[in-house]
């Protein structure tokens, strides 16, 4: 009496894959009867899965009971868990059928984590504590093991978690002391799956000072270029921070305070991406716009176009820049994503050595964009765009373009500001105006101190200073009042006009102090007030007395009046 058998064996490497990863599959044969078997046929009903082999057979197709026989195949996973059958036939030396079969299940598994960091943004006073909460969620059907969140900015929000079962999540709070300046932060988290690369996120939270409250509205980044030293470059509203991009730029002096000179050749700054914040990445259907105050070089033609802000991502069409090109006149280039282009030109001539405001207006609602030279619009053109402007590599670079030849520029830049909305023309126009009279984006209170009389006084006599106080923002401010570091008592002012106690649009606030001077004085006047949003808003004024014994002084005064009789 013979025993006829066969056993099939199906193996699955790995047991657990991602789509698009390769599953290997071996199929082992056995004769586990005590009579060869013929006519042997294994097949498999995975599509694709096309055998290879037998090994083990020493040739003459005839599965011994010595022998075991080896076949394999290899698939995709696709987006669904591979289950599969190999069945196995033969026949003994009575041509009886013996068969069998084994499966074998690939789990593919879809990891995926988030991190939420909130709030996206918040403004506190400089000194105070920021407090966040951290979420991830674990939004694949995977358990994740060796779960970490690392936050470089804010060390006290780093954790770590040994195991985050699938589409479940984990929330808890953190926070940074004592803050003094505005600031971007990116909150990295990374979880291993069982099969696969780390699943990773990131997401980036803002902090701005209360200062900044009374900025213009969709104001996303404010340079103000006052740095006298060192390598980084301050975003007043938030926290895109400049670094040096070759030499650094040399301090100067700027159109409002200080400003940065840049050599034409080498100086440039960057703006790098911070992972997480897409403030600079806008859509094709954004509005936004771009404004500084430029003076070239002495010797500047702007020959070969010189590049004042742009950016440019060599994997993919994006590439923008505002400046001067050959000739003189303002450049405005955009270029999305895809390759969509569109460009407008200045008629001024910027190379005349003096200040320049520039403004670049992106008008998505009006499918146009706009360049302005000194508050006056002097080009328009149609612009359409398909993709967006947004990079996760690509830096904003100030001074140059990341792009050869490199495009640097040769002058003075100031007050370099971008906005997620399209600036009117009468904001362009305020803004040309306040920088002419040399106060920044953000002033919302100005003040303006003269003596009488001016410049000399003689030992002993009365000086009179006379404090002009105007609301050149956009709200009413309340509190307002005015100090003078050397005279006091400062008057109660005149000019509410509406005596409503605050510092309305339209009105000019006059206050008065007197003093009798014994020595050269240089006194510093200083007026705040309380913009509605919270924020303090201030401005000094300085005037300088000599103080002289010679009464002669006065002559030219007495001969002047003798001449031309009242």
């Amino acid at each position: 009496m013979i025993h006829p058998d066969i056993d099939i064996e199906k193996q699955a490497d790995p047991m657990a894959v991602r789509v698009g990863d390769t599953v290997n599959y071996t199929i082992i044969v056995d004769n586990d009867g005590d009579v060869d078997l013929a006519n042997v046929d294994v097949d498999d009903d995975l599509a694709g899965c096309t055998l290879s082999g037998p090994s083990g057979d020493d040739g003459n197709l005839i599965l011994e009971t010595t022998e075991t026989w080896t076949y394999g195949c290899s698939v995709t996973a696709g987006t669904e868990d591979i289950v599969n059958t190999a069945t196995v036939t033969a026949t003994d030396q009575l041509s009886e059928t013996v068969s069998g079969s084994a499966q074998v299940t690939v789990d593919v598994i879809h990891p995926g984590i988030e991190i939420a960091k909130t709030p996206d943004t918040q403004t506190v006073d400089s000194g105070s504590t920021v407090n966040f909460t951290i979420t991830i969620t674990n939004t694949g059907d995977d358990p994740l093991e060796d779960v970490s969140v690392l936050d470089a900015r804010a060390p006290d929000c780093d954790n770590t978690f040994a195991t985050l079962p699938a589409r479940q999540g984990r929330s808890y709070s953190c926070a940074v002391a004592n803050v003094t300046d505005g600031f971007i932060n990116s909150a990295r988290v990374a979880g291993t799956p069982q099969a696969g690369a780390d699943v990773t996120d990131v997401d980036a939270a803002k902090v701005r000072l209360d200062d900044a409250l009374t900025c213009p509205n969709d104001l996303i980044a404010y340079w103000k270029l006052d740095e006298t030293g060192g390598s980084t470059y301050d975003d007043f509203h938030y926290g895109h921070d400049g670094e040096c991009a070759g030499t650094c730029p040399a301090p100067a002096t700027g159109r409002v305070n200080g400003g940065q000179a840049f050599d034409g050749s080498n100086s440039g700054i960057d703006v790098s991406p911070v992972p997480g914040d897409d403030s600079f990445d806008w859509s094709a259907q954004d509005s936004f716009s771009i404004e500084f105050w430029l003076q070239t070089g002495s010797a500047s033609t702007c020959a070969g176009n010189q590049v004042v802000v742009g950016r440019d991502d060599s994997s993919t069409s994006l590439h923008w820049w505002i400046g001067c090109r050959n000739g003189g006149g303002a450049n405005f280039r955009l270029t999305d994503a895809d390759g969509d282009s569109a460009g407008v030109r200045g008629t001024t001539d910027l190379t005349d050595g003096i200040w320049h405001h520039v403004v670049a207006v992106r008008d998505a609602s009006a499918s146009r964009i706009r360049i302005y030279v000194d508050g006056t619009e002097e080009g328009s053109e149609s612009a359409i765009y398909s993709a967006g402007f947004g990079s996760t590599t690509a830096a904003l670079n100030v001074g140059w373009l990341n792009l050869d030849p490199y495009y640097h520029f040769d002058g003075t830049l100031d007050e370099l500001a971008l906005y997620d909305r399209a600036l009117s023309p009468d904001e362009i126009g305020q803004h040309y105006a306040e920088g002419l009279a040399g106060r920044w984006y953000c002033q919302d209170i100005a003040i303006d101190k003269t003596a009488s009389p001016q410049g000399t006084v003689l030992l002993g006599d009365p000086v009179t200073y006379v404090y002009a106080v105007t609301n050149p923002g956009d709200e009413p401010l309340s509190d307002v009042s005015v100090g003078d570091d050397k005279c006091s008592p400062v008057s109660a002012p005149e000019g509410d006009d509406d005596h409503d106690n605050q510092l309305d649009l339209s009105e000019t606030w006059t206050y008065t102090c007197s003093m009798s001077l014994v020595t050269d004085t240089i006194n510093i006047a200083t007026v705040t007030g309380l913009h509605p949003l919270g924020g303090t808003v201030s401005h000094t004024d300085t005037v300088s007395m000599r103080v002289t014994t010679d009464r002669n002084f006065y002559l030219p005064l007495v001969l002047i009046a003798q001449v031309f009789p009242r």
